[in-house]
């Protein structure tokens, strides 16, 4: 795996109301060099809450939840924390285009479906690909605009 081109850890928030899925994801996320999950919560309401009290730099963020969904989490985080990286995740994304549309035009980084794998074995290796990829080209991005706020 190749290590994201920083020295500073990415802080990553889990957001989905299937304990087991979090644990998968967080999981996941450990075996990625320089990400730390620092949370990992079942609710939007309780994301933003996490979002206003921690440093947190990407959110992987489930698309349905009680309480606070996902689109409607990500439309809030949007606004208070615009350079916040989000994922979002979800078991219906090849049935809901619609959705995935509104989710990207929202903010998010990318749109990855849960479980579509024969596996549970195959299922962690396609997550932590996906993910590895997506959160690579947002360190990369992140540094970026960094360099060039110095300049």
């Amino acid at each position: 795996m190749t290590e994201t081109p920083t020295s500073t850890p990415l802080r990553v928030l889990v957001v989905d109301d299937t304990a087991l899925y979090r644990k998968i994801v967080c999981d996941v996320l450990a075996s990625i060099p320089n990400v730390v999950v620092v949370g990992a919560v079942a609710n939007g309401r309780v994301a933003l809450s996490r979002l206003k009290n921690d440093s947190i730099d990407f959110m992987i963020l489930d698309l349905e939840m009680p309480d606070l969904d996902g689109l409607g989490t990500l439309k809030e985080a949007r606004v208070l924390y615009p350079e916040l990286g989000v994922v979002m995740l979800s078991a219906c994304t090849r049935l809901a285009a619609d959705m995935t549309v509104r989710a990207l035009e929202l903010g998010a980084l990318d749109f990855l479906a849960k479980g579509t794998r024969e596996s549970a074995e195959e299922n962690r290796a396609e997550l932590l690909r996906q993910l590895s990829v997506v959160i690579r080209s947002f360190v990369t991005q992140r540094s970026m605009r960094q360099l060039r706020s110095r300049m």
